[in-house]
């Protein structure tokens, strides 16, 4: 059975339209993100490059993701609501980071559980937190450093008298 021109047209239409809007509810909906599980927020003084979406880890696995993000003004401190998956149950002392995903990559949470008794209740709070690194900054602290340190081994090279012919009067 062979297919007319206009009928191989119309299908293949209809696969690209197909994959396109299957391409769009994965993108719109997270991929497979955790949508379930219970609430719990961190505050935090610097949390850039950390977004709604981000991905919650423990232990190198995403168990959550970032659900929402506000300043508190009262505080001037971020306050970050994560969901993480009602299988995870995390003790009181346990720690939230925010962290790079690389050098240069993308930043998310990660959580570091301590070893207390008593396990934190949904929508309680993570006490414990690192603030974000930002990269940026650590790459400019490094660059001036290493441009001051040329200048001063330029300064001393130039106030050298090695190596050359001293006159005498």
């Amino acid at each position: 059975m062979q297919l007319t021109r206009r009928t191989r047209e119309t299908l293949v239409g209809a696969f690209v339209f197909v994959v396109a809007s299957a391409f769009l509810v994965f993108a719109f909906t997270g991929g497979g993100a955790v949508r379930s599980g219970y609430p719990l927020f961190a505050k935090f003084r610097q949390v850039d490059g950390l977004s709604v979406g981000s991905p919650v880890h423990l232990a190198g696995i995403k168990v959550g993701e970032v659900s929402r993000m506000e300043f508190e003004a009262r505080t001037n401190m971020a306050v970050v609501t994560f969901y993480i998956a009602n299988a995870i149950k995390l003790s009181e002392d346990t720690s939230a980071q925010v962290v790079t995903d690389g050098l240069l990559g993308p930043k998310f949470l990660k959580l570091v559980p301590g070893g207390a008794d008593e396990i934190i209740r949904p929508g309680g709070r993570i006490y414990y937190i690192q603030n974000g690194l930002i990269v940026e900054r650590l790459l400019d602290t490094i660059v001036r450093n290493a441009e001051n340190t040329r200048r001063k081994r330029l300064q001393k090279l130039k106030n050298c008298k090695c190596g050359g012919a001293q006159q005498t009067k």
